[in-house]
């Protein structure tokens, strides 16, 4: 087994199927997958993962999780949706998505919203300089092949980027103040 993960680590895809123990027995539950950062934890029996995730999973910071080694195909090809029709007003969205990507995620699962942050400068008010601002979007992962669950480490993936089915705002997408993300062990 420790020659495998070697082999794995090498190639740069070191991946695990994680599901919330509570659920871990039935089999239709939905299933997400994750990387790992480095190998240090606060206690052996700890995995640190960014909010968005615990959140996918339904657990919450100290409840139990399964992880189990998992092997995905390279994707070739992922299409996605922005929740919000606005995100396809940002300068070159497609590009902000595949560096987003390869920053933040080494898989996608098929059903799966991933959040993208976006640096904003806003005018301020009585004010000659522009303040920044993150807004996070959220973006669903509507087909990914040549499976349900791809790796995105080492591959050249075709992005297909389809608009949004919400209508527009008349409002600015908000920043959101407790997004939280912790970015030490594991991540997708």
């Amino acid at each position: 087994m420790l020659q495998q993960l070697e082999t794995q680590m090498e190639e740069g895809a070191l991946l695990f199927e994680i599901v919330n123990a509570a659920f871990a027995h039935i089999v239709d539950v939905p299933r997400l997958y994750c990387g790992v950062l480095d190998f240090t934890s606060p206690h052996s029996s700890t995995a640190v993962m960014p909010q968005w995730l615990l959140e996918a999973l339904g657990v919450a910071s100290g409840d139990e999780i399964v992880l189990k080694q998992a092997f995905l195909p390279r994707a070739t090809r992922v299409k996605l949706q922005p929740e919000l029709p606005e995100f396809m007003d940002l300068p070159n969205p497609k590009a902000l998505l595949e560096q987003q990507l390869s920053y933040s995620y080494c898989t996608l699962t098929m059903g799966q919203d991933i959040a993208i942050e976006v640096r904003e400068q806003t005018p301020s008010l009585g004010a000659s300089n522009e303040s920044d601002s993150n807004v996070r979007y959220t973006i669903k992962v509507l087909e990914c092949e040549p499976s349900d669950s791809v790796c995105l480490i080492e591959t050249e993936v075709t992005l297909d980027l389809v608009p949004s089915d919400l209508p527009r705002r008349h409002v600015r997408n908000q920043p959101e103040s407790d997004v939280v993300s912790v970015w030490l062990s594991i991540y997708t």
